[in-house]
């Protein structure tokens, strides 16, 4: 074994020689950036503790010049382990009279995280605690401007729960069928339910509906609270066109009326940083203008996995909550998002890589939305991109990760922040700002592509055949995971720098051009699975006066 880890380390080292020779970069001065001023701070309750809940919001804090602060690591979930809440409640207690703004997330105060809402872990008590919290603070604090949202359960039941867990697909089709059944009044669907409920333990199937009834009941209460220094928001977690979700959707939306500050939207891990990017576009009163291109007509209309709203609903229920514009006119906007989102009957091709070229060339600012619907390379449109030579570091911005809602949520985030510091920052700022912009679709990159899109997959083989288990890893499997992903990603992101990345300036000005020199990545499994991985990347730039 130990032979074979040092060849693989020859190997490996052997390699990365030839493309770094192969693929020689442009000869720079090396450049150093610092990060840009923070002129402003929000206080965030995270949904959980991963890095798309936590830190990214963070990340996309300080491109807005805002410090996201954070409860510490100690306070939040980690994985099947819940918060604190008791300690949250108090953190809150002493750090919330001192900001002007706040970002809570319900379900990790009332429940103790995301999984832990789906079994679910809060009680009544909970329930009431979290909207007295809401109540007070926007009572007695009435600068502070809060922004709370709570998430819809998911159609299937969480799968750390035994035996419910045994009936999925049971209760997911239930769930289905019965939003039909309301939805149609049809007799044969009626008598398609009655049938599988016969099939479902009654314990199990009492608990699955009466998550959505404590839900319900919650939202309404939820809605009422909202007032004008604090908006309520409702999120729906990874669902389909039918089920309980988006029964009690359709509830809160009637509970919504008359209410100006409220809003739905679909999807969940992408609300903070939203969110994020609204308290900016408000302070700047930035309304960005955004014109949506689509690889191809269909995809405006497909529905992607765990969606319940086609792709172009999505992205306007998002744009909405942003406080963005679509525009008709790609001259008036002020930034282009380019949505490819492959499936069986379309592989992107030249006729999208050299349209993508075109728009990169012709517009200042252009974003990626890039996804698969049975997450194969086939399906993307970036290793096309790649092989054509387009230069990815001039992308607005980027995401291509596991649902279409997280991904557009990120993407336009980005992007919104990016073009609105582009408007305000002095000259002098903006290398500064284009290089911070580029590290965060670098980390996107690393995270959505080669990890979630090329590595993941084999990793978890890799993983499973050395005895480990990659969806709880203990002891030296956690540290032979997280060595195994950092030379896959490093390798990959050394082909990255030298194919694509660092070959052209990613911003230009009269007189000089600057580069990416290098960057090196860092990823570590901030829980115990292979699902999701937290990149932390080290990046150098050069510069070139011409």
């Amino acid at each position: 074994m130990k032979k074979l880890a040092w060849y693989c380390l020859v190997f490996s080292l052997s390699l990365l020689c030839i493309i770094a020779w192969l693929y020689r970069l442009p000869s720079s001065e090396k450049i150093s950036f610092t990060t840009l001023p923070m002129n402003s701070t929000i206080l965030l309750v995270p949904l959980d503790s991963r890095p798309v809940c936590s830190s990214l919001p963070q990340q996309l804090g300080a491109l807005a010049g805002i410090n996201v602060i954070l409860p510490s690591k100690e306070l939040l979930d980690n994985y099947q382990i819940p918060a604190d809440r008791k300690k949250l409640y108090f953190w809150l207690e002493k750090s919330l009279p001192q900001q002007q703004e706040a970002i809570l997330a319900a379900d990790l105060l009332i429940h103790g995280g995301l999984l832990n809402s789906r079994i679910p872990l809060g009680k009544t008590e909970d329930y009431a605690k979290f909207l007295q919290l809401l109540q007070t603070t926007a009572e007695h604090q009435p600068q502070t401007q809060l922004s709370s949202f709570v998430i819809v359960p998911r159609l299937l039941v969480s799968d750390q729960l035994l035996p419910d867990r045994w009936y999925q697909w049971h209760l997911r089709r239930y769930a289905e069928l019965r939003d039909m059944t309301e939805t149609f009044n049809d007799p044969y669907l009626t008598q398609e339910q009655e049938a599988l409920a016969a099939k479902i333990p009654k314990d199990i199937l009492t608990k699955y509906l009466q998550r959505y009834r404590d839900n319900d009941q919650f939202n309404q209460h939820f809605f009422a609270a909202s007032r004008k220094n604090l908006l309520t928001i409702i999120g729906q977690d990874d669902g389909s066109s039918f089920g309980l979700p988006n029964r009690n959707m359709n509830h809160a939306r009637s509970y919504a009326q008359g209410l100006p500050q409220t809003a739905l939207t679909y999807g969940a891990d992408e609300i903070a940083a939203l969110l994020v990017a609204r308290s900016y576009l408000q302070k700047t009163a930035y309304q960005p203008k955004v014109y949506l291109k689509y690889a191809i007509p269909d995809n405006e209309f497909m529905y992607m996995p765990f969606m319940p709203a086609s792709n172009g609903e999505t992205l306007r229920d998002k744009l909405q909550l942003l406080g963005a514009q679509e525009v008709s006119d790609p001259l008036q906007a002020d930034f282009i998002l380019y949505i490819s989102c492959g499936y069986k009957d379309y592989h992107p091709s030249t006729q999208q890589t050299e349209e993508l070229r075109s728009l990169l060339t012709t517009y200042p600012h252009v974003a990626l939305l890039d996804l698969t619907a049975n997450f194969t390379l086939e399906e993307l449109l970036v290793p096309q991109l790649l092989k054509a030579g387009v230069p990815l570091n001039k992308l607005a911005s980027y995401a291509g990760w596991n649902t279409f809602s997280n991904s557009a949520g990120t993407v336009l985030a980005q992007a919104a922040i990016f073009t609105g510091q582009c408007h305000k920052l002095p000259a002098d700022q903006l290398p500064q700002l284009y290089a911070q912009n580029l590290n965060f679709t670098l980390t996107r990159l690393a995270d959505d592509f080669l990890y979630q899109k090329l590595c993941h997959a084999t990793l978890r083989q890799t993983i499973t055949k050395h005895g480990y288990n990659p969806d709880y890893m203990e002891g030296d499997g956690l540290g032979y995971g997280q060595a195994l992903a950092q030379d896959y990603l490093n390798l990959g992101a050394l082909l990255l720098l030298h194919s694509n990345l660092g070959r052209t300036p990613f911003y230009a000005t009269t007189g000089q051009e600057y580069y990416l020199q290098d960057f090196k990545l860092h990823p570590r499994y901030p829980w115990r699975r292979v699902f999701e991985i937290d990149v932390q990347r080290e990046s150098t730039y050069g510069i070139i006066a011409k």
